[in-house]
């Protein structure tokens, strides 16, 4: 098969030519080969169908998740959700000026699953606690995600070291210098104000804060849609994903941005760029 719209990168040759199923391209002119998609988003992927499969059913607007892709093209689960979320990253690095930052910990509600970032034997929410504290630690009090400022002193203190995780009444002592007497009261008022809870009956910890808006009418209606979204198709997510699979839910839904060809297009135009899937506290969504 002769290809007349490709470029021989040797030769700047059009006299370029393919065996069927073939990934390799004979320049006539030079004589030399040509990798079809070298340097291309689909460098090194080994079976092309499922990624053209996938991209299909994504430009027109079929929700489909990693089991379902799985059973549908007889491919591996890790492979299946790999392809699915490689696919969205793409997606996501189109996002628009249309687009506004939200906080994750909106989501919370659809952390279900674990990733390589869960800690260990904890709920996968926790996630999120995780996150916040450790960007808590690189920031002063103005920077937290809760307003301190009017709390007195002792309060601000046994607040601040409760970012290191669930602790006793002796341990606060310790590392506040507090006698028990003030550390039970600022306990106190912290669990009124609803910023801590007991944990394992003897220790405290910080309550997750989920950071509200304001948000646009536009994008309280789209984080409305993605996590109705996530709970249709995949039941519960892991943080760690999460940009990824708003998305996908942004492709599936908007088809006038995703009509069929567009993500291929996208892909195409990418090249063979490193994927990142962590999820950072303020993420992205098209409204």
């Amino acid at each position: 098969m002769v290809i007349g719209s490709l470029i021989c990168v040797f030769c700047d040759g059009r006299d370029l030519a393919r065996d069927r199923g073939s990934r390799v391209l004979l320049c006539r002119g030079c004589g030399k080969e040509v990798w079809l998609t070298a340097g291309s988003f689909f460098h090194r992927k080994k079976l092309l169908r499922p990624w053209l499969a996938a991209i299909w059913m994504m430009e027109h607007g079929v929700f489909i998740n990693a089991s379902q892709l799985k059973r549908l093209l007889n491919i591996a689960y890790s492979s299946a959700h790999y392809i699915l979320r490689s696919l969205a990253c793409v997606v996501e690095e189109q996002s628009s000026s249309a687009s506004e930052l939200v906080p994750s910990s909106v989501f919370l509600q659809i952390f279900a699953r674990r990733s390589s970032e869960t800690p260990a034997r904890e709920h996968p929410r926790e996630e999120e606690r995780v996150l916040q504290e450790q960007e808590e630690s690189h920031e002063n009090l103005d920077n937290l995600p809760v307003d301190l400022s009017g709390l007195p002193d002792a309060q601000q203190e046994v607040y601040m070291h409760l970012a290191q995780g669930p602790l006793s009444v002796d341990h606060l002592c310790a590392r506040t210098g507090l006698d028990a007497g003030p550390v039970m009261a600022a306990l106190t008022m912290l669990e009124l104000d609803g910023l801590i809870q007991q944990s394992s009956g003897v220790c405290y910890e910080r309550v997750m804060v989920a950071l509200q808006g304001p948000f646009s009418e536009g994008a309280l209606k789209a984080i409305d849609g993605a996590i109705g979204y996530v709970q249709r198709v995949f039941g519960g997510i892991s943080r760690k994903y999460l940009q990824s699979y708003i998305a996908s839910y942004w492709c599936s839904t908007d088809k006038r941005r995703w009509g069929p060809g567009d993500l291929l297009e996208a892909c195409l135009r990418r090249g063979d760029k490193p994927t990142i899937f962590m999820t950072p506290l303020m993420v992205r969504i098209t409204v």
